[in-house]
């Protein structure tokens, strides 16, 4: 799959970067807990979990067959600290556990593996969150963070643009808390 890729955008420009990004979740699966159905959980664990795990090895397979260097961030979330009864939450929990497992071992064969795990993210996984741009809301999850408003798609990519940059070599096996301030509010 990473061979096709290359060839569509062609051998003068060497792929060195991936961001993965997907994630799914069933509406009320949050609730759900030990209720999901065996097809839920296999999607969810599937989409969140199996298929990043498999681009991380592909691609990191990839640029070492290649001789390159590069860099991979997983999008994974602040979900993965807390105790959820919620397939979303163990896959993203496990998702940041390889990021530091695998972090040294890729490190030393010349790719950076790093991770974001953002709060409440303004995008189409979260529709609800349409009217609700403007900040403070009553009841509402980004009331606990620091900056009192959900956290804008771009701000996001700037720190995914960081962990892919040279730097992000100094950050190796780190998944960086982007949550506005609301970690400290866990239990």
């Amino acid at each position: 799959m990473i061979d096709d890729v290359q060839k569509l955008i062609g051998a003068d420009h060497p792929l060195d970067g991936l961001v993965i990004s997907s994630g799914i979740n069933f509406d009320g699966s949050n609730w759900k807990g030990f209720n999901i159905s065996e097809t839920d959980w296999d999607n969810v664990m599937n989409v969140n979990l199996k298929g990043a795990f498999f681009l991380i090895r592909n691609f990191a397979n990839y640029l070492h067959a290649n001789n390159r260097k590069g860099n991979i961030c997983v999008v994974s979330s602040i979900s993965a600290h807390r105790d959820l009864l919620s397939v979303y939450q163990v896959t993203k929990n496990a998702l940041s556990r390889i990021v530091h497992t695998y972090g040294k071992y890729l490190c030393e064969r010349g790719v950076v593996l790093n991770c974001v795990e953002p709060g409440v993210v303004n995008t189409d996984m979260m529709p609800f969150l349409k009217d609700y741009t403007d900040g403070i809301r009553p009841g509402k999850p980004w009331n606990d963070s620091s900056i009192k408003r959900i956290i804008r798609p771009e701000e996001i990519a700037e720190i995914i643009y960081l962990l892919m940059s040279n730097l992000g070599e100094v950050l190796s096996g780190s998944c960086i808390l982007c949550g506005g301030g609301t970690k400290a509010l866990f239990p």
